[in-house]
């Protein structure tokens, strides 16, 4: 419960940091689509094998993953839009690469953020998709 809580108040930071367009074909962007698409295809074995210790501690099984990926497709229906996607720079964490795309999904009324976070080898550290978090009034 400690991973996902880290986890959450990692999430927190990457909305309050500053965020920068990239290159579309980064390899950042390129891989943070690629594990976007496999979560989208359903490919939960592929992905589950770049799961961090501290991701397979949150999620220990690929069934209790496929729980979640099954309930996010049941609630937010299938991505219609790329709004935008992007990489945060700087990194909340370093040597993390923070990759969001921000989308319109069939049954959410809501933009919906996809976040993945990587390390350079391409280890999944964090991913979650939740409604995008409205601007803070302040900025």
């Amino acid at each position: 419960m400690a991973v996902l809580r880290r986890w959450i108040l990692a999430a927190a930071i990457v909305v309050a940091a500053p965020l920068h367009a990239q290159a579309a074909d980064a390899p950042d962007m390129v891989l943070g689509r690629r594990y976007t698409q496999w979560l989208y295809e359903g490919q939960l074995d592929s992905l589950y094998a770049r799961f961090s210790p501290d991701m397979r501690q949150a999620l220990p099984t690929v069934q209790a993953f496929s729980e979640m990926a099954t309930q996010i497709k049941t609630q937010a229906g299938d991505e219609t839009e790329v709004v935008s996607e992007r990489i945060l720079d700087p990194s909340p964490e370093p040597g993390m690469t923070v990759y969001i795309r921000s989308a319109r999904f069939s049954k959410a009324p809501m933009i919906v953020d996809v976040t993945v976070v990587t390390d350079a080898a391409g280890t999944i550290h964090g991913f979650s998709v939740r409604p995008q978090r409205p601007p803070n009034p302040t900025e």
